[in-house]
């Protein structure tokens, strides 16, 4: 029994040398992609497989194949889905100033998905947007769900999935669980090695110790573990960044990522960083992923989401299904096209390929912000008419740095803005 379970998993990892998926990708435009990528990342190895960071599944694995028929389309000159954010829930413990999500102020008596649309969602994905790879499960706190280990065997099955959670509810008992089933990262927010600084942001006297807990349990047991941190300007301080940076090595995570505040939800009055602070979190990426010494590395939102890089992928590559039903580009981009409970999937998709074709080179979030636009006055507004007409008055952009290498000259120039 358990030499066929290894056969499988050895069958399903390599699948993609004979599924077709190969087929089209030209070697030479994924190798300078992949090449300006690991500029600022640090490879290591998971469980026998290789981890890049951020935004790719692991390779060899059963998700590869997603992954490379993603490649081929953007190579071909379009540019598909490639992940999806699954919020399951808005209930949650905590009430962190920067969170992007504000439901709890408008309505604590939201409906959530029932298990079964979950699962009609993920298995609508695998079926109709096969360049989906990367399911990201997220809330409010996904672990107050009772369902959770259900909803994320079932995400497993196909995609390679992220759990969010503040750590609050995490056992020992979950963590096997979620090592059983294939859970590709737990990603534990935890913004600095302060315990009263934490829990002051958090408005949770729990938020710093379930979160050291949860660290602790899922790294005893096996699981890829991630820290996501909303930055400080505590944490632009080299000194203190680096001491947690160490902090969370020695707790034993994966990596940090490092999320700068943006203007929605509870955040729409929060610490923003100018242009030069937010390179310098950029640049911390860097300075952790370039240092040999240090087995942690580090994801800067900051560095990704720049022109250099992948840029806004809000609503091109990404798209966020909220506990209520609606559709919207991003979680911190709130503006429903849409909602699954009232219309099929297929339907809303299209709207997004309509008005979001391509990745920008700045955070549409933030543009509309300093338009003086408050996004929280459209936070899952219905008016589908006035949220597109509100994406429709974007500018476009020409496509960041990072596809010009991935994208053939003929179909970049019949397709983007150059």
């Amino acid at each position: 029994m358990i030499k066929n379970k290894k056969i499988k998993k050895i069958v399903d990892n390599w699948g993609f040398l004979f599924d077709g998926s190969l087929g089209g990708i030209s070697f030479k435009s994924v190798f300078f992609a992949f090449k300006q990528a690991l500029e600022s990342e640090k490879l290591t190895i998971f469980n026998g497989q290789i981890d890049t960071n951020h935004g790719l599944p692991r390779f060899p694995s059963k998700y590869f194949s997603n992954y490379l028929l993603y490649l081929k389309k953007v190579r071909e000159g379009e540019m598909p889905l490639s992940f999806i954010f699954l919020s399951i829930t808005d209930r949650c413990p905590s009430n962190c100033l920067y969170c992007y999500n504000n439901s709890s102020s408008v309505d604590e008596n939201r409906s959530e998905l029932s298990f079964d649309k979950i699962k009609e969602i993920l298995v609508y994905f695998k079926e109709n947007e096969p360049t989906v790879f990367q399911c990201c499960i997220t809330g409010g706190e996904p672990m107050l769900r009772k369902d959770i280990i259900e909803i994320v065997r079932e995400s497993s099955k196909n995609f390679f999935t992220f759990l969010n959670t503040s750590g609050e509810g995490f056992t020992e008992k979950h963590a096997k669980q979620l090592k059983e089933i294939g859970l590709g990262v737990l990603k534990v927010s935890l913004d600095h090695f302060d315990r009263d600084f934490v829990n002051e942001r958090r408005g949770n006297a729990l938020a710093f110790d379930s979160a050291i807990s949860a660290i602790k349990i899922a790294v005893k047991n096996g699981l890829y573990t991630s820290v996501a941190a909303v930055a400080s300007r505590r944490l632009l301080d080299k000194k203190n960044f680096l001491s947690f940076v160490y902090f969370l090595q020695e707790l034993g995570a994966n990596d940090l990522r490092l999320y700068p505040y943006r203007k929605s939800g509870r955040a729409i009055d929060g610490e923003y960083f100018t242009a030069e602070e937010e390179n310098k979190l950029g640049e911390y990426q860097l300075l952790v992923n370039k240092n040999k010494k240090l087995k942690i590395k580090m994801m800067s939102m900051s560095l990704i989401e720049s022109a250099k890089f992948f840029g806004c992928t809000a609503g091109s590559r990404q798209l966020c299904i909220n506990s209520d039903g609606s559709v919207t580009p991003c979680p911190y981009l709130a503006l429903s096209l849409g909602n699954i409970n009232e219309e099929p999937i297929k339907k809303i998709t299209n709207r997004f390929r309509e008005c979001l074709s391509a990745p920008y080179r700045f955070c549409i979030s933030n543009y509309l912000a300093a338009q003086g636009i408050n996004l929280n006055n459209f936070w899952r507004d219905k008016n589908i008419k006035k949220n597109l007409e509100l994406l429709d008055s974007v500018p476009k952009t020409a496509l960041p740095d990072i596809y010009k290498r991935m994208v053939c000259s003929d179909c970049h120039n019949k397709n983007y803005k150059k």
